[in-house]
């Protein structure tokens, strides 16, 4: 079997988890194999870990925030300096807009 690794439960979340297996509804030995990865949680387990530690629940097995859950925000440079590709040169820009009709 393979069980679930919680990537996000560090040794003093760890810790709160076994102080907090009641409220878990489960007991402190289960909780042990839970974040020791000797067990898989349920579903139900899942997120009441996720409330307890006001966490997402794909915050438990991801450090970084996946590609597939960041916001799709297009490319917009910060400033109007542009690098340039072959010479490394910044590129000024001067952005000029038209009044409307």
């Amino acid at each position: 079997m393979v069980c679930l690794t919680l990537i996000y439960l560090t040794p003093p979340k760890i810790a709160f988890l076994l102080i907090a297996s009641e409220s878990l509804g489960v007991t402190q030995a289960t909780t042990s194999y839970l974040v020791n990865s000797k067990t898989n949680p349920s579903l139900d387990t899942l997120q009441r870990i996720a409330e307890i530690l006001e966490v997402r629940i794909w915050r438990l097995f991801y450090k970084e925030t996946p590609k597939e859950l960041q916001s799709e925000q297009p490319s917009v440079p910060q400033s109007q300096t542009i690098i340039c590709p072959h010479c490394g040169k910044p590129i000024e820009l001067e952005v000029k807009a038209k009044k409307g009709n």
